[in-house]
């Protein structure tokens, strides 16, 4: 464990190294962006409970992935 407190959403999901060009590294999303990526392609996907607007698509999509973080934090 590193010495730096680091949010769990705040963590890389899948950060990449390239080494073609020498040491580059790019942290690529959160894994908040990722849960909440994953929580909007199941929302757009289904018919059940479905939010009309985006920007209530937005919101739930974040939430959701605000609730499993701090679930997996427990």
């Amino acid at each position: 464990m590193s010495s730096q407190s680091v949010i769990n959403g705040e963590e890389c999901a899948y950060p990449v190294l390239e080494a073609e060009i020498g040491i580059d590294f790019h942290p690529g999303l959160t894994k908040r962006e990722h849960f909440a990526g994953l929580a909007m392609r199941g929302l757009l996907s289904s018919d059940l409970g479905m939010p009309t607007m985006h920007s209530e698509i937005i919101e739930r999509s974040v939430q959701l992935a605000d609730t499993l973080l701090a679930e997996l934090d427990k």
